[in-house]
């Protein structure tokens, strides 16, 4: 059985809350406040990627190589993404369109919560069409969405890289940069969401590309272990305190972005798997509680401070409102793990247990 590393759930749940906060700004249209260091989208981003090359990463260590078996993965696969994903939405839909209609005048820092939920949009929502109004009524789902889809081709995705072995390192990045191009070329103005079919294989082979270098990661992790151990640790701490941070200021273009938050996702999470001192210092209580969490933190964080800012308006402004709500954001995420996330795993495995060894146990 492989080692469980509880420091890679934590960076996780880190960057779960990452976007937790990128949200409140976002939803405000607050300018970051000088005090912190950062650029909160630049992170939320970051983030974002960090999931997918994580996953990648994480999938492919618990994948059985000696018996695959498909229809078992796959069907945990929606059971650990799709399920909740669908519960949640149904949540959110019955009270969409009587809440947001009682308040007509309120104006929020972006454009969330501005359309009628119709039957064709909550369709396009639920079955996780990924097109351009679908995606509304809880924006975060649009990597959920992803995730589901590199899930069903997980298969071909760890082709890719074990057929390229180390030239992954260029084919990923060379995908990554031809498929936001394509993308871009037949018209797609966001990297959230496709405005056609075509733009829609296009934006998820742009993302595949960040799960290719998850997976291989996973498949190389003992020769780049053995590598890190020859680094000295002051070049980890210069390459994340100055070298990235330069890097992004230096890069303007989109694209190159990403690749480069691809690239500090994989250093993060080797420094995760070949430094015990990192996992330990990633695996605290709280930590792991976050990364325990981070799933439904994630998918249910924006509906949540999006709800409060309109139950409250106009006693409470939007910025005051959304603060507000961050602590029941991460109860609520608490509470949603116990009752839909961790029974519906629970299913999965229930599933694709063998009806004898059920029997047995």
């Amino acid at each position: 059985m492989t080692k469980r590393f509880t420091g890679l759930d934590s960076i996780r749940g880190i960057a779960a809350t990452v976007v937790v906060i990128s949200h409140v700004f976002m939803l405000n249209g607050t300018a970051v406040p000088l005090y912190i260091p950062f650029d909160v989208d630049k992170l939320a981003r970051l983030s974002v990627i960090i999931f997918f090359v994580l996953s990648g990463f994480v999938l492919t260590l618990s994948y059985n190589f000696e018996r695959p078996n498909y229809y078992s993965f796959l069907v945990k696969r929606i059971c650990r993404i799709y399920l909740p994903f669908a519960i949640a939405t149904i949540l959110l839909a019955i009270p969409y369109n009587a809440i947001t209609d009682s308040h007509p005048n309120l104006k929020l820092g972006v454009g969330y919560w501005t359309n009628d939920l119709t039957v064709s949009a909550f369709l396009g929502h639920l079955f996780m069409s990924g097109m351009r109004g679908t995606a509304f009524l809880n924006v975060p789902i649009w990597s959920l969405i992803i995730e589901m889809r590199a899930s069903i081709l997980f298969p071909l995705l760890l082709i890719v890289a074990m057929r390229f072995r180390w030239l992954t390192i260029v084919v990923a990045p060379a995908l990554c940069v031809v498929a936001g191009k394509v993308f871009v070329h037949l018209g797609g103005d966001n990297f959230f969401e496709a405005n056609s079919f075509l733009s829609a294989i296009a934006l998820t082979a742009y993302y595949f590309s960040f799960f290719v270098a998850g997976i291989f990661l996973a498949l190389k992790r003992t020769a780049l272990i053995s590598t890190f151990d020859r680094i000295a640790n002051w070049a980890h701490i210069a390459a994340f305190c100055a070298v990235y941070p330069v890097a992004l200021i230096l890069l303007n273009k989109f694209i190159m972005q990403d690749i480069l938050y691809a690239t500090i996702a994989a250093h993060a999470i080797l420094c995760c798997v070949a430094m015990p001192k990192v996992n330990k210092a990633l695996s605290t209580p709280m930590l792991a509680w976050l990364g325990k969490i981070s799933f439904s933190l994630y998918l249910i964080h924006l509906p949540i401070m999006m709800y409060v800012i309109y139950l409250l308006d106009p006693m409470i402004a939007p910025l005051a409102a959304s603060l507000i709500s961050l602590p029941l954001v991460f109860v609520m995420a608490q509470i949603y793990n116990l009752l839909v996330e961790q029974p519906t795993m629970k299913l999965g495995k229930f599933l694709t247990t063998p009806r004898r060894a059920v029997a047995t146990q």
